[in-house]
């Protein structure tokens, strides 16, 4: 038999894969010294330890170390002083889980477990996502040759933040800025994206980046959904390697050196061995990295993360941390995080966007007999549907700024979304701030600069 004609062996099941562990080790100024030893010393320390595929100890950042130098180099002076902020001290390795979840425990109960080592299980962008549960065979919704209907007039969540008003003015749209979407996959073949979203060959095809995708960037075309900042340039960056391991920190770093300005939206949580899923910047990697952003001139949108608990007390890199909010009361939903560093909050739950239907997922139920490139659901949620609604409003907020002669800094335009946004009549003691109001913040802004608003050509 010809070799064309050999059996292939079937695609990775990811779903049944071992969870790895990531080890994420600080050097010290001494072996940073020895510079390409590091790995080498690292894997001496974790001898016993079975390294997956590809997983064996290197640098966390494949970059001349002279430019992470520099990055550093660029903090304020308390800060670059401090280690847990050099990011050419940052290595790591990728460790089976039945091998090291023992030892790790242990060593932890001993208190033996070093401050310059994290570890992490591999969380991705989101937790493992729910099977639509509606009948597929099912007669509502569009067969796969009819016409998509629009659904734009369930988008509450437009209106909600005022993203219609915002329309009216010359780059409320997000003109002329430029965003990333940090995370593990997307299909930009998807109907409502395609020309929306910068094309980029080779990469995952999972539900959560196409929805997220949706709020943000859709196009405005009268069929499916409309992106808040739809006339924004949209890119994406993976959160994995061409080996196929994760790694967060480097995709934040690339996002970063891609813009002069804009917006980086990273959707991406992490958990420790104690499985409570935390905002990226909750590890000191993780914090240094999207600090870098923020020194770069870039606003920076992250989830709270859905752990369902009272986050950790967390040094504030000047990203805006986003909490899932009930639609209707704004208090927070059951598995978002909450805490005082948690600043704007998005809706957490019934969230109308672009969906999926290939081999793995069922995203569609607005859609139940859409092919791929054509669904559409209304049961996206959590932090990742509120940091992408979050993240609109800051694009529409930016771009009109922006066209107006304003250039806010991360800080700037966080406050402003903060102190004129709608918030709950009570909290219950479980902050995630406000919900954006972007017809407030707009006009609030133009008070205080003396703008007048121009309108939309």
């Amino acid at each position: 038999m010809a070799d064309s004609q050999q059996p292939q062996p079937p695609a990775e099941d990811r779903s049944r894969r071992p969870t790895p562990i990531r080890l994420i080790w600080r050097v010290n100024a001494a072996e940073d010294a020895a510079e390409p030893e590091v790995p080498g010393l690292l894997a001496t320390r974790l001898r016993g330890l079975d390294y997956v595929a590809g997983g064996e100890p290197a640098w966390v950042f494949d970059v001349p170390r002279e430019k992470l130098r520099a990055a550093a180099d660029r903090f304020p002076e308390a800060e670059r002083t401090d280690p847990r902020n050099r990011l050419e001290r940052y290595a790591h390795a990728f460790v089976t889980y039945d091998s090291a979840i023992d030892p790790l425990r242990a060593w932890i109960e001993e208190e033996k477990l070093p401050e310059s080592l994290a570890v992490q299980l591999e969380a991705g962008s989101h937790v493992p996502p729910v099977r639509d549960s509606r009948d597929e065979t099912g007669s509502n919704g569009p067969s796969a040759g009819a016409a998509s209907e629009d659904f734009s007039d369930r988008q509450g969540y437009l209106g909600d933040v005022g993203a219609p008003w915002c329309w009216q003015y010359r780059g409320g749209r997000g003109d002329g800025v430029s965003l990333i979407d940090v995370e593990e996959g997307w299909n930009l073949s998807h109907e409502d994206l395609v020309g929306q979203v910068l094309p980029l060959p080779g990469i995952n095809d999972i539900p959560h980046g196409t929805a997220v995708l949706g709020i943000v960037a859709a196009a405005p075309d009268g069929r499916g959904v409309t992106g808040m900042a739809h006339r924004a340039q949209v890119g994406c960056e993976p959160t994995e390697s061409q080996t196929g391991l994760y790694n967060p920190e480097a995709a934040v770093f690339r996002a970063a050196n891609a813009l002069t300005d804009g917006l980086v939206l990273i959707q991406v949580q992490t958990r420790g061995l104690d499985n409570n899923l935390l905002p990226l910047e909750a590890g000191d990697l993780g914090w240094a990295v999207v600090r870098h952003a923020i020194l770069e001139g870039l606003h920076v949108v992250e989830p709270a993360a859905n752990g369902g608990v009272e986050l950790p007390p967390l040094r504030d890199s000047g990203a805006i941390l986003v909490g899932a909010g009930d639609p209707v009361t704004r208090v927070r939903l059951s598995g978002s995080n909450w805490g005082d560093r948690v600043d704007l909050q998005g809706w957490g739950r019934s969230v109308v966007t672009t969906g999926a239907a290939n081999s793995t997922f069922r995203w569609r139920n607005l859609t139940p007999l859409a092919e791929h490139n054509r669904c559409y659901t209304s049961r996206f949620n959590g932090t990742s549907s509120a940091a992408a609604i979050v993240a609109g409003a800051v694009a529409c907020t930016d771009g009109l700024a922006r066209a107006h002669g304003i250039v806010l800094t991360s800080g700037e335009l966080r406050d402003l979304l903060v102190r004129t946004g709608k918030h709950p009549q009570d909290d219950g003691g479980e902050p995630i701030g406000p919900l954006p109001d972007l017809q407030q913040a707009v006009t609030v802004l133009a008070g205080e600069q003396g703008l007048t608003l121009q309108p939309e050509p």
